[in-house]
């Protein structure tokens, strides 16, 4: 008789698609600076798992809205719409690299 662990381990071998979220919130590079992912809202609760209001501003990203024009290469939140590089990149906090 299979014990749990080799029946959870056998199914999730049969798995060829894995779906999941996440959420940058605090990311720092190594000049020291600290940002969060493109359309991260600071005010988004954190503490819970339902889509709205806790993952109002998870990235969206899938191939068939992206070649379609829903959606842009970096995908697109359900608060904000598409996360457009340009705005989120030349912020207020963007640095130009110094070579």
């Amino acid at each position: 008789m299979l014990s749990i662990q080799a029946l959870f381990i056998f199914l999730a071998a049969l798995a060829t698609t894995v779906h999941g979220h996440g959420a940058m919130i605090a990311v720092t590079g190594a000049n020291g600076v600290t940002g969060a992912g493109m359309g991260i809202i600071a005010s988004t609760p954190r503490d819970g798992s339902t889509r709205n209001p806790f993952e109002q501003d998870t990235s969206i990203i899938r191939d068939r809205e992206v070649a379609s024009g829903k959606s842009g290469p970096c995908g697109r939140t359900l608060a904000s719409g598409v996360n457009d590089v340009g705005t989120n990149v030349d912020g207020p906090f963007h640095q130009p690299l110094v070579g």
